[in-house]
């Protein structure tokens, strides 16, 4: 009879541990088919990923961290990378001129529903099958205001041709203001202030830059700002009709 009954368990466990396999290969399976498939992987992103935001949305250190940051584009056209479900809409000042990138099309609608829910009537949103770093290498020189990449630029494939990239295709004058994990060292933009504001001004050519790698937070700010264009047509044509 003990026999038995330790054969049963035995059996069971058995039974308990092949459903286990199964389950996790399943589930395996299905993680590899949907990554492994873009379309597939776009249209399971197009709806957790505003289920998730509404779960789970940005801490409140997080976001008035980054509105602050923000502030440096108001009253400019912004181009703003991988704009996801629109989380940043309701950290940007109230006067900005949006144009939006983003990859997936079935983040299409959360996008503008949440443009319109924060007061940006007429967002332009460039929904391109190109990711948006293709988009920005192949923008023109000195076309946007400033540029704001959403994705943090450790989960950029190549943050150093990121920031490249956006200094040529600012304006003169123009800002660009991304973000950085605190600690990641995925990007190989260099983690000490002074260093990282050299690296910005001396080998990209911003006129003025600041990051805070240093005085720590919910995430890493980098601001800098490309140099204005001195207009001496301009101060030449007031002095020749104060001559005459």
């Amino acid at each position: 009879r003990g026999a038995g009954v330790n054969g049963r368990r035995t059996m069971g466990n058995a039974l308990k541990k092949t459903g286990y396999f199964y389950a996790s290969f399943t589930m395996g399976y299905s993680g590899y088919m949907v990554y492994s498939n873009k379309e597939v992987r776009n249209a399971f992103l197009g709806f957790v990923r505003p289920v998730w935001m509404r779960v789970k949305p940005t801490s409140k250190a997080l976001s008035e961290k980054k509105a602050e940051d923000l502030e440096t584009t108001s009253g400019l056209e912004v181009l703003e990378l991988w704009a996801d479900c629109g989380q940043l809409f309701p950290l940007y000042p109230g006067s900005v001129d949006w144009h939006g990138v983003e990859e997936n099309p079935h983040l299409k609608s959360a996008i503008l529903d949440t443009a319109e829910r924060h007061g940006f009537p007429k967002p332009i949103l460039e929904v391109t099958t190109r990711a948006p770093m293709e988009f920005l290498t192949s923008a023109e020189d000195e076309s946007f205001d400033s540029i704001v990449s959403q994705r943090h630029l450790s989960e950029v494939e190549d943050c150093q041709q990121l920031l490249k990239e956006a200094y040529r295709a600012l304006k003169p004058g123009g800002v660009l203001v991304a973000w950085e994990t605190p600690g990641s060292s995925k990007c190989k933009l260099p983690h000490k202030d002074e260093e990282a504001v050299n690296y910005l001004e001396d080998e990209v050519g911003f006129h003025e830059a600041e990051v805070d790698f240093e005085r720590g937070g919910p995430v890493v700010s980098i601001k800098a700002r490309k140099k204005r264009n001195f207009n001496m047509g301009f101060l030449f044509g007031n002095l020749g009709a104060r001559n005459r």
